[in-house]
């Protein structure tokens, strides 16, 4: 029916205020409580009671600067929309479609309420009501309904979506500061943990076109990176599954996905040696030789990071970088544009070095680069050079000559000059960084008599001497 205009206005006004809102979300409470169900799952018919009730909250809530304000200034709107959300989620008064508006419309309280406040929206139960809906007997039941209704593969993809960006939501970013309290924070979690989301996520995206791995993917990389407690739950959950883990690599137009994949493997492999063998069975290296070629930079990068903690805790990986070829594209990766790219390809080359000397033919080729690195811009990089450099001459002699041939011990000890007058002006203890790891691989280097000599005849180690002898 169009009204006039006057009537439009008088309507919405009284639609539009906190009084009226309370009341409509009790109603929905109420009519959900009659429509309790007893089954072991959620069935959702094509239509349901409160699916209009929700449907008008949520263009309340998007109305203008009222929802926003109301959902800032009122913490009893909060409490009785995290009420109407568990009423109507555990009942039969939501359709599929009807489900999907009342996810939007938390999503939306989500998005515009105080983060002093997630504790009021996000408790344990609604934790575990969420897992329920992305649980295997919902999606089973979904996938079985029409897609027009909000079932089938589309409606698992859009339910599983709008659930992980709902709970993503207290979660931060690494390397941002929380906002929100420690304490709600680790309660959070552990309630993601007990739920046992990681293997929930990683079994519901099985049904979701490659694709549609961006947001659960994010998800999964964001708990990972938070805790070593995730990692297992991945494992156990079957996320190193072949399958699984080349859905994910096989994604070369979609970066973030593949970013996501990669931050998973790389925390796998740097947090414990226990989990190499699985990361083996995965049969993750054609992946990794492509993605270092990647024309993101962000993916080569990762790639590099991937490859130096496969290398981090033993040499198990050696054999199989070597068979299929990587380390040849590995050291191109030190040429590269990417200034972050460069760091983590030192990093992996140093570590490929490190164990053994079993790569030590295969690396040769990259001393020439390392060297010329050591003069990078990013100290970081400069560190990981230096401490590569110290590891191609950690496990034997094999590439004395070739170091020689470089000068890798002239332009180490240039570092050492270059960051002793540095330390004279009064540096930070991170800019020292790039001295410490010069001085230790020229420990390394000097076990070899050749390289010793090489040291020792250096007219600028010698000018350095007595400086070290001060500042011990």
């Amino acid at each position: 029916h169009k009204g006039s205009a006057e009537s439009v206005d008088h309507i919405k006004s009284l639609l539009l205020r906190e009084s009226t809102v309370k009341d409509i979300i009790r109603i929905t409470i109420e009519i959900a409580g009659m429509d309790k169900h007893a089954g072991g799952h959620l069935l959702y018919p094509s239509s349901a009671s409160c699916d209009g009730l929700v449907l008008l909250l949520k263009e309340i809530f998007c109305c203008d600067s009222f929802g926003s304000n109301l959902l800032r200034d009122s913490i009893e709107v909060l409490a009785l929309l995290e009420d109407m959300f568990w009423s109507c989620l555990t009942s039969r008064a939501l359709s599929s479609k009807g489900v999907l508006i009342s996810l939007f419309l938390w999503r939306l309280v989500a998005n515009q309420m105080r983060s002093n406040d997630y504790h009021i929206i996000f408790r344990e139960r609604s934790v575990h009501l969420m897992a329920t809906l992305i649980g295997p007997d919902h999606i089973s039941n979904l996938l079985q309904w029409p897609e027009s209704f909000g079932g089938g593969t589309q409606g698992v993809e859009s339910l599983l979506s709008i659930v992980l960006t709902i709970l993503s939501k207290p979660l931060v970013s690494i390397g941002q500061k929380s906002p929100t309290d420690e304490s709600f924070s680790g309660h959070y979690k552990e309630a993601l943990f007990k739920s046992n989301f990681i293997s929930l996520v990683v079994t519901c995206a099985d049904n979701v076109d490659s694709q549609g791995l961006s947001v659960p993917m994010n998800f999964l990389s964001r708990l990972i990176l938070s805790s070593s407690r995730y990692s297992q739950q991945f494992v156990e959950g079957g996320g190193l599954k072949p399958s699984r883990i080349a859905r994910a690599l096989e994604n070369t137009k979609n970066a973030q996905i593949l970013v996501d994949a990669l931050l998973v493997l790389s925390q796998l492999a740097r947090v414990s040696k226990q989990y190499y063998e699985d990361m083996a069975r995965a049969d993750i290296y054609v992946g990794i030789r492509n993605l270092l070629q990647h024309n993101e930079a962000s993916v080569r990068a990762r790639t590099c990071n991937l490859v130096g903690n496969m290398c981090r805790h033993s040499s198990f990986f050696y054999n199989a970088l070597h068979t299929h070829r990587i380390i040849g594209v590995l050291i191109e990766r030190l040429k590269d544009s990417d200034s972050t790219t460069r760091k983590f390809a030192c990093f992996a080359i140093g570590n490929a070095g490190f164990h053994s000397s079993e790569l030590y033919p295969n690396l040769k080729r990259s001393i020439g680069s390392l060297v010329r690195l050591l003069e990078d811009a990013d100290s970081k990089t400069q560190t990981n050079a230096a401490g590569a450099l110290g590891n191609l001459a950690r496990n034997g002699d094999t590439l004395c000559g070739a170091l020689i041939e470089e000068n890798a011990v002239g332009a180490l000890a240039a570092i050492v000059t270059s960051c002793l007058s540095l330390l004279q002006r009064g540096v930070s203890d991170e800019q020292l960084t790039p001295l410490r790891i010069a001085l230790f691989s020229l420990g390394n280097m000097c076990i070899h008599s050749d390289l010793k000599v090489q040291l020792e005849m250096n007219a600028t180690w010698r000018q350095s001497w007595p400086l070290l002898s001060t500042n011990q």
